[in-house]
Formats: structure tokens, C-alpha cells, sequence
């Protein structure tokens, strides 16, 4: 595995290679680069993948994230499927979207979870966070907008006050 630690932005713009998966981890506290949260962004990412290619991204919560659903809807728009996981202790969400053309149940999920916890032995409890799994599709609201580079208003809402709209 080669990791490369860079803007991710600019890292897809520049490659020519393709993926079979990509970690996107570019938040610090409230703070999201809005040219990282975009459709195009997602496009770019989604062409650098390759077929069945997977991209993971930790997401703040919607408690702390005041773009959290317009978030849910661009990646929704962006990718055939997108899976949400909840943070048990942290108040992330690992977002999961692929390219595949199909979507796993949480049985399935949850049962590959386990076999492949009982064979790696990881210090932490895989099957766990596999329950854990959400479809997406109980994330649709009317209001929230798909983050474009021409709207990505990450920096106005990271100020706005709770419930103030």
C-alpha cells in the first residue's frame, strides 16, 4: 500500500493513475475545506477510482457539522451507493461510496465483518462497527442543497449558531 499525504484536490488533479480506494481524512475540528465537500471534487475523485473502486471519508457529525445533509445529498449524487457508518465513541461518520453497481445488505456486511475479524484478529471489534452500518437512504432532505464549487458555503455555515438556519 502506498499512502500519499498531500491536498487532496490537487493530489487528484494530478495523478493519471487509478485506485481501488481512496481515504479522504482532511477535517480538523469544525473546520472542512470547502473545495474538498464539492461535486466536482467527487467527480474527480469517482474518475480516479477503478471499476468497483471504493472512496472512504471521515465526516463530522450533524451536531457539529452544519452542512452534514447537504454533505449526505452531494456524495448521494456523486456515487451509485453510500454507506454510513456511526461512530460508537467519536462523533464521526465513516462515509463509504462506490462505484459498484451493487449495494451490500447489512446481513451481508456484518457477516464479511466478522469473518475477516475472527481471521485478521484486529484489536478492535470489526463485526461492532459493521453493525453499526446505516443505508443512506433514510438521509434525504428536501433542503439541503448539492455542494458545487459555486455553492460550497462550508466556511459561512461553520459560524452559523446552532439551529439558526
Amino acid at each position: 500500500m502506498k499512502v500519499h499525504v498531500d491536498d487532496g484536490r490537487l493530489f487528484v488533479k494530478r495523478t493519471k493513475k487509478k485506485y481501488d480506494w481512496i481515504i479522504l481524512d482532511a477535517y480538523q475540528n469544525d473546520y472542512i475545506p470547502f473545495h474538498l465537500t464539492t461535486l466536482e471534487f467527487l467527480n474527480e475523485i469517482k474518475s480516479r477510482l477503478k471499476d468497483g473502486g471504493v472512496v472512504v471519508a471521515n465526516i463530522t457529525s450533524p451536531y457539529r457539522n452544519k452542512f452534514f445533509d447537504s454533505m449526505v445529498m452531494t456524495y448521494k449524487k456523486a456515487f451509485p451507493h453510500l454507506t454510513i457508518f456511526k461512530g460508537k465513541k467519536s462523533v464521526n461518520f465513516i462515509f463509504v461510496a462506490t462505484t459498484g453497481l451493487k449495494n451490500k445488505d447489512k446481513d451481508s456486511i456484518v457477516a464479511r465483518a466478522r469473518k475477516i475479524e475472527s481471521a485478521k484478529k484486529f484489536d478492535f471489534d470489526l463485526e461492532d462497527f459493521a453493525s453499526r452500518y446505516e443505508l443512506s437512504e433514510v438521509y434525504e432532505w428536501d433542503g439541503a442543497n448539492i455542494l458545487t464549487d459555486d455553492f460550497a458555503p462550508v466556511n459561512l455555515y461553520q459560524y452559523q449558531k446552532s439551529g439558526a438556519q
